[in-house]
């Protein structure tokens, strides 16, 4: 059974890998956190970790809404 639960975390991890460089991928680096608007430096695209974790909520959502419609 540990085997299986392994195997699950390792999947769900490469997919979080991909899904993040795709995410990093498409949005340009602009000097600015592209949820709140602080500046940012070092190429980062998000100010901190909360606001990248809200920037995808709202991307879920909104694709969720306009999957629905």
């Amino acid at each position: 059974m540990t085997d299986q639960c392994d195997k699950a975390q390792e999947f769900e991890a490469m997919h979080r890998d991909i899904a993040q460089h795709t995410r990093r991928a498409t949005l340009p680096y602009t000097g600015q956190c592209h949820n709140c608007g602080d500046i940012t430096g070092g190429g980062r695209r998000f100010c901190d970790a909360d606001c990248r974790d809200d920037y995808e909520k709202r991307m879920k959502l909104k694709g969720a809404h306009a999957n629905s419609n």
